[in-house]
């Protein structure tokens, strides 16, 4: 038995797909994640900075060698993610690995003065990928499967301004 790959090149269009093979409906799903049915719908909109954020971090762990959940949170499980860490424990790991800033954000499309405002927790690394932890959490997947494969997106100034 072969589970049907994600064909969606969205990480809000893979979300969506997950939802409906378990037939969970929005609803449901907002109130086990914690957030408004709007704020839901927007994450499977396709639209949210999630999209930005989530390759970001799926190319950190690629650089670094670490699994994606592990580079938010030191057990890879949403509910031990601490607000304004983030980007801390991308610090630590970098530090613990003998990177360079260069070296980390090489290939995410991130200036080094983008980078630096993630290690320092002032971007949006700190909101969206932990809520595509959480749902990949609750849905038992890997939050790799999201994430793999969706297009690497520069920062908008938008986007670095929202946190």
């Amino acid at each position: 038995f072969y589970r049907k790959m994600m064909v969606t090149d969205t990480i809000g269009g893979r979300m969506r797909e997950q939802r409906e093979r378990l037939k969970e409906t929005v609803e449901n799903m907002a109130i086990k994640l914690g957030m408004s049915v709007k704020e839901y719908n927007e994450l499977e909109s396709g639209g949210s900075p999630l999209e930005v954020w989530g390759p970001i971090l799926g190319q950190m762990a690629v650089n670094t060698g670490r699994p994606t959940s592990r580079l938010m949170t030191p057990s890879g499980k949403a509910e031990d993610i601490k607000t304004g860490h983030v980007g801390a424990l991308l610090q630590e790991i970098r530090e613990e690995l003998n990177m360079t800033p260069q070296q980390m954000c090489s290939e995410t499309k991130l200036s080094l003065d983008q980078y630096a405002d993630v290690e320092k927790g002032l971007s949006g690394m700190e909101v969206w990928p932990p809520k595509l932890l959480k749902f990949a959490n609750v849905l038992r997947l890997p939050i790799f499967n999201f994430i793999i494969n969706v297009q690497i997106q520069p920062l908008t100034a938008l986007q670095q301004a929202e946190h």
